[in-house]
């Protein structure tokens, strides 16, 4: 198992940020390792409790660690590639819970072990199985990862649902590289299991098997990890909310009004010398200063901020101001050219 564990240190090296699903998959390889030596020793193969049981009791403490770890939200996709993913990681899930249920059945104090074919049958399940084994799930998870590029597809389909969760592309991918990784680490915890029970029932070495297991694990991660690296480079971090069914002001929207409007006034009252000798290119940027004579200007609200971009159209105009409760200025303005 030497030539394994330094092609798990060399997989490790390559993740620039481990995410939390990392850490755990870097303390099972500790835990499989120092596992695989008290299994290769006989006297801990026959102690006091038998090592099938002192292997089903580190196994509960591994899964409470997985049981610790926060669950990502499942990507609400319909794609044919991430529902083959979920068609095999629901293999994997049902494997694992009845083999987590069945190890704490053996590691409770003073319980009776489980007949020894019960034992085989949940080690050839996981490893065997010729219509769904956990290590034909694996391959399969791994083959949808290598040939169809889960992550970079998800980024070119359209997905309305993700306003509802609340997820940019970016966070969907990282949460994705999660819930992937998770599944295959319950696949390949089962497998090693497996393999190790196997060992102590005398049915082979299985050092071999257990060590490229490993080393195959270790190159599907590297390259999982890869890819999702690549697809968050330039993934987008946008967010966006939902529509609602029915707008309401106040609720779900808000009016910014007078803002900008057109806004009609007298060249008298633009200015502090109350005259009319300029043009428009004099008033770029001019204000309301006074109201010459209580004339137009008193019928009308004054702009308190900035008038800009002035404009002569025609010297007398017909001006219908809007009422009160109108978020707009004037109804119409008919100029003495005959334009509305």
């Amino acid at each position: 198992m030497k030539h394994a564990a330094l092609f798990a240190l060399l997989v490790v090296a390559l993740a620039s940020d481990p995410t939390s699903v990392d850490h755990i998959r870097n303390k099972f390889y500790d835990l499989e390792d120092k596992l695989w030596r008290n299994v290769t020793n006989p006297e801990w193969s026959s102690g006091s409790l038998g090592g099938d049981v002192e292997l089903t009791k580190a196994f509960v403490k591994f899964d409470e660690q997985i049981e610790a770890l926060p669950r990502p939200p499942r990507p609400p996709f319909d794609t044919w590639l991430w529902l083959k993913f979920v068609e095999k990681s629901q293999i994997i899930e049902g494997y694992y819970k009845n083999f987590v249920e069945f190890a704490r059945r053996q590691a409770v104090p003073g319980s009776v072990p489980a007949p020894v074919r019960e034992w085989l049958d949940l080690a050839e399940g996981v490893l065997m199985d010729p219509k769904a084994s956990v290590a034909q799930s694996v391959r399969k998870i791994h083959d949808l990862l290598e040939h169809g590029d889960l992550f970079r597809s998800m980024m070119q389909e359209e997905h309305p649902d993700l306003c509802e969760l609340q997820l940019s592309p970016h966070q969907l991918i990282y949460d994705m590289y999660n819930t992937i990784s998770l599944t295959e680490i319950k696949g390949y915890a089962m497998m090693q299991f497996s393999w190790m029970l196997l060992r102590i029932y005398g049915k082979g070495n299985f050092t071999q098997e257990a060590s490229l297991t490993r080393q195959r694990y270790g190159e599907r991660t590297s390259r999982t990890a890869a890819a999702a690296r690549a697809a968050l480079a330039i993934a987008r971090r946008d967010l966006y909310r939902c529509d609602p069914p029915e707008h309401k002001i106040g609720e779900t929207y808000e009016e910014v009004t007078r803002l900008l409007q057109g806004y009609i006034e007298n060249e008298v009252d633009m200015n502090k010398d109350n005259t009319c000798r300029e043009d428009c290119a004099h008033y770029t940027l001019a204000e309301h200063h006074t109201c010459f004579k209580d004339q137009f200007c008193a019928k009308q609200t004054a702009c308190n901020g900035r008038i800009i971009d002035c404009k002569y159209i025609d010297s007398d105009m017909w001006v219908c101001r809007a009422g009160k409760n109108s978020n707009r200025r004037y109804e119409w303005i008919e100029y003495e050219n005959g334009r509305t």
